[in-house]
């Protein structure tokens, strides 16, 4: 027996949503080791950083690995921006092809869309189906924006880490500031 039209493209509506559904899990998996490998260099550039300040310690050779420390931050945090951007895209080409393969699938506006392929909207026919379509991604997506944030704060700790070993090499003290004399003593 051969299928029809209408059952080959609920098939192909499924994949999309099974495709739809294992992208996020790897938008989750990868959200995941981002948080783990941040955390982990934070917490390194916080011990050394804690190392610098630390009296009995000679604090010259810590600025360097700060230096490097907020690199790498920086890298990994443009690097996991990319992997998320090209996430978005294709979860956007999914999200075209569905809306393609739902306009050929009926013309009536009394078409019920089951359950198990309405996974782009909370909807139940095909009206409540076009008004999501045109929907926009905010701004505000975790996604979109914490990468951003780590960028920001690794490109402030490279900034710190910078200053202090300009401050440690007698290069940035031209005004006497309390935070000079505090290294100096050490």
């Amino acid at each position: 027996m051969e299928k029809t039209t209408e059952e080959l493209i609920n098939e192909r509506l499924v994949e999309i949503r099974e495709l739809n559904n294992q992208e996020n899990e790897l938008i989750n998996n990868r959200f995941t080791w981002m948080g783990v490998i941040e955390g982990l260099l934070i917490t390194a550039y916080v011990t050394v950083l804690n190392k610098f300040f630390d009296a009995e310690i000679q604090y010259g050779s810590y600025l360097w690995v700060l230096l490097v420390l907020s690199s790498l931050g920086i890298l990994i945090s443009i690097s996991f921006n990319q992997v998320f951007s090209t996430a978005r895209s294709s979860l956007k080409k999914l999200k075209d092809r569905f809306f393609e393969l739902m306009d050929s699938l009926d013309k009536t506006n009394d078409l019920k869309v089951p359950m198990s392929i309405a996974f782009f909207c909370d909807c139940k026919d095909k009206k409540s189906i076009c008004e999501n379509r045109n929907q926009k991604e905010s701004k505000l997506d975790p996604w979109f924006l914490v990468p951003k944030i780590f960028i920001g704060t690794w490109s402030l700790f490279f900034l710190l880490a910078g200053v202090l070993t300009l401050m440690h090499y007698h290069l940035f003290c031209i005004i006497q500031s309390p935070f000079c004399k505090i290294i100096y003593i050490k």
